[in-house]
């Protein structure tokens, strides 16, 4: 009787949380007080995401039928051979090891014309990952300029898929720029990571306000679905004076579109010019068609800067 209880001990699997470290895409450990972080490994063509919302990643209280879409204004090198399977034309997603922090997901733009191609940092929500943020800009922003998506912290697993969010703007900026200068180092005077143009998405865009204006001094930005409220008089003020010209809101639900329109009117009178595009029916999700209103936009956001 012994013997039998002792061998459904041996062969009982153990759960997820007491697997061996080398067998989960979690942290391999820690040394020195300094972690070591499981890599991302690149997919093989990975398709756009289906019009769901990532998991986790709605930080509102539900998407909802909305009133009629309206706009309102104010005032590369070919990818390495590591890279994965893409068409003619699109991005390739690369690998990019980057110290201390979680590889980010990276798209390089298809060709060379002999000059740097800018970047493009894009930012998921909570509880979500990279190729939320990074998939649906594959065919439009992807195609001319890199684009960096930092994963952020290991936060849980579904579907066996690991899910992320980030701890703070000072943080998620510290990421962002590990992820710069691994770009840097990889690409050389193929990329041009001086004033990138930032793009967040929910908890993206919540965070990326405190790192647009206090963390990176970034003169232009994108905002969707998110941070429309954390503006205020002094806060642009304060953006303007660092450099900022440029701010685009995007918004699909009437929780973020209320405060978006709320914002707009608190530009006027400084330098930095606004512009709220609000996809009547979008709800809270990151999609090609919110990719495709950045792109439509991107001319007027980075102001004539060359290289677009």
């Amino acid at each position: 009787m012994l013997l039998a209880v002792l061998a459904l001990l041996v062969l009982a699997p153990r759960p997820l949380g007491d697997q061996p470290m080398r067998n989960r895409r979690g942290l391999r450990g820690a040394k020195a007080g300094k972690l070591s972080l499981g890599r991302r490994k690149p997919r093989i063509a990975p398709s756009a995401p289906a019009s769901a919302a990532p998991p986790g990643s709605a930080l509102v209280p539900s998407a909802s039928t909305l009133p009629s879409a309206s706009t309102v204004a104010s005032g590369v090198p070919s990818a390495p051979s590591s890279a994965s399977a893409a068409p003619a034309g699109s991005a390739s997603e690369v690998p990019l090891v980057v110290d201390v922090y979680e590889d980010p997901l990276v798209l390089v733009p298809p060709t060379a014309d002999g000059t740097k191609a800018p970047v493009v940092i894009a930012v998921h929500g909570v509880q979500s990952m990279p190729e939320s943020v990074c998939d649906p800009l594959r065919e439009t922003l992807a195609t001319r300029a890199f684009v960096l998506c930092p994963a952020g912290i290991p936060v849980g697993f579904e579907n066996g898929e690991k899910l992320y969010q980030f701890g703070s703007a000072a943080k998620l900026w510290d990421e962002i720029e590990a992820g710069l200068e691994a770009l840097r180092a990889q690409y050389g005077d193929e990329v041009d990571t001086d004033k990138p143009l930032y793009v967040g998405f929910s908890q993206g865009s919540i965070l990326g306000v405190d790192v647009v204006i206090d963390e990176a001094k970034l003169p232009y930005s994108v905002f969707v679905e998110g941070g429309q409220d954390a503006w205020s008089k002094p806060r642009i003020e304060t953006l303007e004076k660092e450099g900022g010209r440029r701010v685009l809101f995007v918004t699909g639900s009437e929780y973020w579109v209320t405060r978006a329109r709320t914002a707009v009117p608190l530009f006027a009178g400084t330098k930095v010019e606004v512009k709220h595009v609000h996809l009547d029916g979008l709800g809270h999700h990151f999609t090609p068609e919110v990719a495709k209103t950045i792109d439509a936009q991107v001319d007027w956001l980075v102001d004539g800067d060359p290289r677009w």
